[in-house]
Formats: C-alpha cells, structure tokens, sequence
C-alpha cells in the first residue's frame, strides 16, 4: 500500500514504513498482521476491539479506517493498524505488571469461545513434539524426556482442577517473542491459564546465573499467587523443551543452527539448577515435582 493510500484509507500522512512499522506526522503506528488467526478466531478479535481495552493497552490502540472497518489488506497481508502511544521495543515486561496485567484482564470479561488455549497443553505439546526432528544424540534423548515430562505433569494436573480464582483464565500471549509491537498487542492475545505469561517471562532466566529467575519469581509472588495447580502447570511449562524445537523449526542454515543448539547444550547444567531453586521456592506445593529433575539429571548423566 502506498503512502497516498494510507492517507485514503485512515487520513494519517505517512512518511516511512519499515517492517510494518508506520511514522506520520499523527504519530507511529503499526501494522498488526493477522495471518496466524483462523476466520472465527478474527471474528472473535474483532469483537474485543470494541471493548475498552484501555486498562490492558494504555499504549496503544486500535485504528479504524475511514469507513469503519478495522482490518485491512496490505502487502498481501490482512492485519489492523495501530496507533502506538509510546513507541518503545524491545517490550519488557516487570513482574508487577504482568501480575497487575493478569488481574486486569479478569475484570474486562471478555467473550471467549475460540481464543483459548486453556487445558489443551497436553495435546498441543504433544503435536510439537512429534512434529520435531532431530539427529538422534543424547540431547535429543533429553529434549523428548523433558518434553514427555512435561506432557504428563500438565495432564495429571489438568485431569482434577478448579477454574476458578487464581486459576481462572487471563489474557495472555500467543507469541512469547517480545521484540516487536507484536507481543502487547489484541493480535497476540488469547486465553489461558495465568501460569503460561508466567513460564514464558522466566523461561529466558532460566539459563541466566546470579539467580535471575528465582528473583523474579519472588517478585511476581508478592502480587499475585500460585496454587497448587498454578505451580505444577508453571513447571510443566518451563521444562517443555519449547527453546530446542523452536530452534529445529527456525530458519537458518544448519551451521547456524548447530551452533546454537551447541550453547543450549552448554547451559543445561544451568537450566537444571535453577528450576530446581524455582521448585524449592513453591515449597510443600511443588515437592512432588522434584523427582522429575532429579530422574532427568541422573539419567542424562548415565546417557551421555
């Protein structure tokens, strides 16, 4: 779509675009795509922009054309623009506000039938993991393990739970890359459980020293707590091997991606020792959960 176009389209004058990245005279504003959205899942957001989503969104909102209608066809792509308040990237996100966040969004009550991934991770990992292809080595031994793991954890916790209170379902992301407008924004959204938001936040820190991730987690605790189900779905999620398969998946050469999966290799070791301090934190709640680790480690040991 041409500058002239956008003018036509929504009255804002363009005068760059980069990566779907719009700056006018009225400001910056980004092209949201919505390819990753099924029909009835659009429909579904289309609804929620009719709410107010300010409480959520304080920095950005969405842009109706001149006609009323919000999605729009550019570069073969159909998305919907929106008008960024405080155009800052990469997003960063502080325990606090992901708590508060969370809490706001179960006061929005939002209608939910299709954008929802609630109790389906079970089924959902396990189409990943089959999908997955690897080398066969004592790393992908370990990856399958982790992932395995954590398919039954996340069932057995699943198969008796309450969805209600601190487990009720949250606005959370679909995406759990942050370095783009992307991540905040209604496209990215769906329903889920509050541990996921959670998991994807440590999930970085897991393989960071000094503690990061156990800090962060106390933080977020003083917030907003975890039940029983709360804690074991957060394990489950943080030992899905979701960084190996997204590396299988990614693009690249297979240079690139040895090389990579060499450093998620040399930080195992780390990755272990600090879930392992993320389950003491949860105490009596999360004790059981510990001999998930402790076989992993002992039997990646004996398979290397």
């Amino acid at each position: 779509m041409t500058f002239t176009q956008w003018t036509e389209l929504y009255g804002i004058q363009v005068k760059e675009e980069k990566d779907f990245l719009l700056t006018s005279s009225e400001g910056t504003f980004f092209f949201a795509p919505l390819d990753s959205l099924l029909l009835k899942e659009k429909k579904e957001l289309l609804g929620w922009l009719n709410y107010d989503l300010s409480l959520l969104l304080p920095t950005a909102v969405a842009v109706k054309r001149i006609d009323g209608g919000f999605v729009t066809r550019h570069l073969n792509v159909e998305g919907i623009l929106f008008f960024i308040r405080n155009p800052v990237t990469p997003f960063s996100q502080t325990a606090e506000a992901l708590a508060r966040f969370q809490n706001a969004s179960l006061q929005l009550n939002l209608p939910v039938k299709e954008l929802s991934s609630y109790g389906q991770w079970p089924e959902l990992w396990a189409q990943r993991l089959d999908q997955w292809k690897e080398t066969e080595s004592s790393y992908t031994w370990y990856v399958k393990a982790l992932g395995e793991n954590a398919i039954s954890m996340a069932k057995d916790a699943w198969f008796d739970h309450d969805p209600r209170g601190s487990d009720a379902p949250v606005i959370a992301r679909r995406s759990r890359h942050q370095q783009s407008f992307y991540y905040s924004l209604p496209v990215n959204w769906i329903y889920d459980h509050p541990a996921r938001d959670l998991a994807e936040q440590l999930r970085p820190l897991l393989f960071r020293r000094n503690g990061a991730a156990v800090s962060w987690l106390r933080d977020f605790l003083t917030y907003r707590k975890l039940s029983r189900l709360g804690w074991t779905l957060l394990i489950a999620r943080l030992l899905f091997p979701l960084d190996a398969i997204e590396l299988a998946e990614s693009e690249g050469s297979e240079e690139q991606r040895n090389l990579k999966r060499q450093k998620l290799e040399d930080k195992i070791s780390l990755y272990e020792s600090n879930l392992k301090m993320i389950i003491q934190l949860g105490g009596q709640r999360t004790a059981e959960l510990a001999k998930h680790l402790s076989w992993l480690h002992e039997a990646r040991r004996v398979n290397r």
